[in-house]
């Protein structure tokens, strides 16, 4: 995985089947005593997801972890990739990464499904494997 600026480039001779790719996009918004949200965006089968975020309030300071769960089971644990630093207030400043994983899979919107997908998908914020947070991840329309 890589954290940081997405790189960009104008040296990319971009062909139409390159531009044309659907996007794929979808969100965790958190209220309650975790404040905050989570983006997530794909091209549609590159099996690269970009995690954008930042919370207000309420992020645990020690031994969290981020986790994308479906149907209760853990998808893909985002806490190392994420290097997510928190503030005495549990806030945290944006932050972004950019991993290998299959979006379009995870919301099950795959095999020429065109609808929005949200049951069984949360993103959770977890402390000492303790489930401090958790909000549904719903499919974003195009």
């Amino acid at each position: 995985s890589t954290a940081g600026i997405i790189p960009q480039s104008n040296d990319i001779t971009f062909l139409k089947r390159d531009t044309a790719a659907k996007t794929i996009s979808a969100s965790a918004t958190f209220t309650g005593n975790v404040i905050g949200g989570m983006t997530f965006e794909s091209t549609e089968g590159s099996g690269i997801m970009y995690v954008y975020g930042s919370f207000a309030q309420g992020f645990p300071q020690d031994c969290f972890g981020v986790l994308l769960k479906k149907d209760g089971k853990t998808a893909i644990d985002l806490t190392t990739s994420l290097n997510i630093t928190v503030t005495s207030l549990g806030a945290t400043p944006p932050f972004w990464a950019t991993v290998p994983f299959d979006l379009e899979a995870y919301l099950g919107l795959g095999s020429g499904k065109n609808k929005r997908q949200t049951a069984g998908q949360t993103a959770d914020i977890t402390s000492n494997d303790q489930t401090v947070s958790s909000a549904p991840v719903t499919s974003l329309p195009v």
